[in-house]
């Protein structure tokens, strides 16, 4: 336990969140029950201004998270909260040719996003929303 610690230690001290470590199986049961926030999974939700909606089906690379989005656990989504606010007010035309103005192919809200954690004790964790 002593020597999973330090190991621990040792990368927290670097700034290397614990979901980025390889831990060997025994090593991940044993802390288990220490429940490190740092090793819990990431989503990074990118909220864009409108001025970047054209960029937002092009994803992490597109906001400069490239790093985030190829880490273990980590998942990086882009959205426009202001410019979906402003869609949900415009009828289907409108919206259409407002997105279409924008660059964007697809109205945020018809396509579901998420991620899928496996946990340790086998079950699976769905994040899913609205973007």
């Amino acid at each position: 336990m002593i020597r999973l610690a330090a190991k621990a230690i040792s990368h927290l001290e670097q700034e290397i969140p614990l979901r980025n470590v390889d831990f060997t199986e025994q090593e991940m049961r044993t802390m288990r029950g220490y429940t490190f926030l740092s090793q819990k999974p990431l989503l990074v939700v990118v909220n864009a201004d409108e001025s970047d909606a054209s960029k937002l089906d092009e994803g992490a690379a597109a906001f400069g998270l490239e790093t985030f989005a190829d880490k273990p656990a980590t998942g990086v989504v882009a959205l426009s909260a202001r410019v979906e606010e402003e869609l949900a007010h415009l009828d289907t035309e409108d919206a259409t040719a407002f997105r279409a103005d924008l660059g964007i192919r697809e109205r945020g809200t018809l396509r579901l996003e998420g991620k899928e954690y496996l946990l340790k004790d086998g079950e699976i964790s769905h994040f899913r929303f609205n973007v």
